[in-house]
């Protein structure tokens, strides 16, 4: 008994994949990344104010960061919360100028606000409400920011 040919459809789909294998330009599909919307303002100096719309990367399973390039400034926003609670334990944004200066701010010393911070892990998202950070760095005017708005993983 001779086995079945393959059929038509099947070899169709064997020859489009081995074309698309071996060309340059094949299409990817890149999955699609959630867009942030976050905006930071009342900076100290103002080059941190910016408007974040990038997906944030996940560090760690308790931890992401927001890095994104705004007129020459580089902004990173880390975000770090306790597992079992849920709670936002640490918020950091850092910019850097073009001349290399990284400006930090972060939560003050007695913790960040809950009622400031909504975390949804399950939705990957954390969304801020007028959160003031602090400058981290001893120079005659603090650096300050503030974070309204949210961020998508």
């Amino acid at each position: 008994m001779r086995p079945c040919p393959p059929r038509r459809s099947t070899l169709a789909i064997l020859a489009a994949l081995c074309l698309a294998a071996s060309c340059d330009d094949a299409i990817l599909l890149e999955p699609v990344r959630p867009a942030s919307s976050l905006v930071i303002s009342r900076s100290t100096p103002s080059s941190g104010d910016a408007t974040l719309t990038s997906s944030a990367q996940v560090l760690a399973e308790n931890q992401v960061r927001l890095t994104q390039l705004i007129e020459g400034v580089t902004h990173e926003l880390d975000v770090e919360w306790d597992a079992a609670t849920g709670e936002v334990t640490s918020v950091e944004h850092t910019w850097t100028t073009s001349s290399q200066t990284s400006l930090p701010t972060k939560c003050p010393s007695s913790g960040c606000n809950p009622g400031e911070i909504a975390l949804d892990v399950e939705a990957k998202t954390i969304a801020f409400t007028d959160l003031d950070l602090v400058g981290t760095i001893l120079i005659v005017t603090p650096t300050r920011s503030t974070l309204d708005g949210t961020i998508q993983w």
